[in-house]
């Protein structure tokens, strides 16, 4: 996924999720009274740190690839698509007082990148990671973090196993699972 699309769909999911918070922003925040109009208390945004997470040596986005003796190529990765979404979510972001910044980290393997989920989380009050990730790495990951208050947003492993014995409770998928894929082909 690639492109206007994909920046498109992440933009809603990252609006959705700013809107909804995490029950670590609710605690921590507390009503404050609304400062007059034009106060520069007023224009303060909050800031609403993303993170962005790939695995170093990714199999999937190789140069070439062969399929039944044909080659093709990817796409490359969607991190462009997450730069784009992340700009565009600034417009409303201005709106709702919310000023979002994307955090990117490349790792060689699961451990790495769950320990930066956790720095991230500590240092930067990171609460949602959009992963790019294999499956069985993105299962992992996901693993390592269950237990934070941390939302991982799946955005190029369509696996169908994600969405079945391998669910994660705080994986959201943005990408549709083979199954999804299949399904639409075979209703056109």
């Amino acid at each position: 996924m690639h492109g206007r699309p994909f920046a498109l769909s992440l933009s809603s999911a990252l609006l959705a999720l700013s809107l909804a918070g995490t029950d670590a922003q609710a605690q921590q925040a507390t009503p404050s009274p609304t400062p007059p109009r034009g106060t520069a208390a007023q224009a303060a945004a909050t800031p609403a740190p993303i993170g962005y997470v790939e695995l170093e040596d990714d199999e999937r986005y190789e140069l070439t690839n062969a399929f039944a003796n044909i080659d093709w190529r990817t796409f490359g990765r969607p991190y462009p698509g997450a730069v784009t979404a992340i700009q565009e979510a600034q417009q409303t972001g201005r709106l709702i007082r919310l000023d979002f910044s994307l955090n990117k980290f490349t790792g060689a393997k699961a451990a790495d990148i769950a320990d930066t989920i956790r720095k991230w989380l500590a240092e930067k009050n990171i609460h949602f990671v959009v992963t790019d990730l294999p499956a069985g790495v993105l299962v992992d990951v996901a693993k390592a973090v269950k237990d934070l208050p941390i939302t991982l947003l799946n955005i190029s492993a369509p696996d169908d196993n994600l969405r079945a014995r391998d669910c994660q409770a705080n994986v959201l998928h943005i990408v549709p699972s083979y199954a999804m894929l299949n399904d639409g082909l075979a209703q056109y």
